[in-house]
């Protein structure tokens, strides 16, 4: 049963919406998000959800913050330079741009349970929960393999990236880790570097406990030809589901390659190329029936384009991003 916090916050949030007028109070947003959470159950410690990606000593005098949006309202482009903003999931989003894409936000995290979540799961015929835990305690759903991952983000209105996609994310994540660009939120404050250096390591850093995620790639053999069917995002925005021939760029044989190297040069559909030097990324090449999942272990990161597409792990997830409106 909704306490009775909850629905007075819930209605002091539809009555700002509905006049259009000052957005909700930090405190506010937060409390809401903590009652929701107590209501169903998700987890109950984490009240520094917010105060992790704008410590309380930067918050603006007066103490708001326009960290929800109206309902209804699309999440549009921010202007330069990068930013991460907060979307109606309440999660936090890197925006990413390419000349030859619309631009996109990408979710720091992977998808969580959520009731949001709950009502298309319900509605997929599919059982899912949260699994495994990001690095920074942030609960993520796991045993869901490579088809379900990618119906429950249509179904919820997400995209899911394909490696050329991805990796245009991560190189945008690694640059904001590592000083070489700033990031600055809605309201024009700088992102605390460390939330990127957390993002990136919960990605490819090494450790104990085995974690990944689905990619949206999946390869055929048609004859002699190896394709691969992933999604294209025009500039205008429009995604277009596309099966081609693999590029005769892509590397095919299994070894150690740089990351970074191919971070600079991947091939156009977002591939390691042919005579990629020496590295810690741990690649296995495509093969006939399967998909792409990106995973690390104790012993470094793993880009595996020879899953199945019925795999599935208690710690393999799948992560969320959204075409923003121009």
């Amino acid at each position: 049963m909704v306490n009775k916090k909850s629905m007075n916050l819930r209605r002091r949030m539809e009555d700002r919406e509905l006049k259009r007028g000052t957005p909700l109070t930090y405190d506010e947003v937060l409390d809401f998000h903590l009652a929701l959470r107590e209501v169903y159950g998700v987890g109950k410690n984490e009240r520094d959800f917010f105060a992790r990606f704008t410590p309380r000593s930067q918050e603006p005098k007066g103490g708001t913050r326009s960290y929800v949006r109206r309902r209804g309202d699309a999440p549009s482009i921010p202007s330069e330079p990068t930013r991460l903003v907060i979307l109606e999931d309440r999660a936090p989003y890197l925006i990413i741009k390419g000349d030859s894409f619309h631009p996109l936000a990408v979710s720091l995290h992977k998808i969580g349970y959520s009731p949001e979540v709950h009502l298309v799961v319900k509605h997929l015929g599919l059982k899912l929960s949260n699994t495994a835990k990001e690095l920074d305690g942030t609960p993520y759903i796991g045993n869901v393999t490579w088809d379900d991952a990618i119906r429950l983000n249509k179904s919820l209105g997400n995209v899911t990236l394909s490696p050329y996609y991805f990796f245009k994310f991560y190189k945008t994540l690694d640059d904001a880790a590592e000083g070489r660009i700033d990031v600055l939120d809605e309201t024009n404050r700088p992102v605390n570097q460390g939330i990127f250096i957390v993002a990136r390591d919960e990605i490819v850093g090494p450790t104990k406990d085995f974690r990944g995620e689905w990619l949206y790639a999946r390869f055929s053999k048609k004859g002699n030809l190896l394709y691969i069917n992933h999604p294209i995002i025009a500039p205008a925005g429009k995604i277009k589901e596309t099966t081609e021939p693999l590029s005769s760029d892509t590397l095919m044989s299994n070894r150690q390659i740089s990351l970074e190297e191919f971070l600079s040069n991947p091939t156009s559909q977002g591939m390691p190329r042919k005579g990629s030097s020496e590295g810690d990324l741990y690649y296995w090449a495509p093969t006939d029936g399967a998909v792409v999942g990106l995973f690390a272990v104790s012993g470094g990161a793993s880009l595996d384009c020879s899953w199945g597409p019925r795999s599935s792990n208690a710690a393999f997830g799948v992560r969320s991003a959204k075409i923003l409106e121009r």
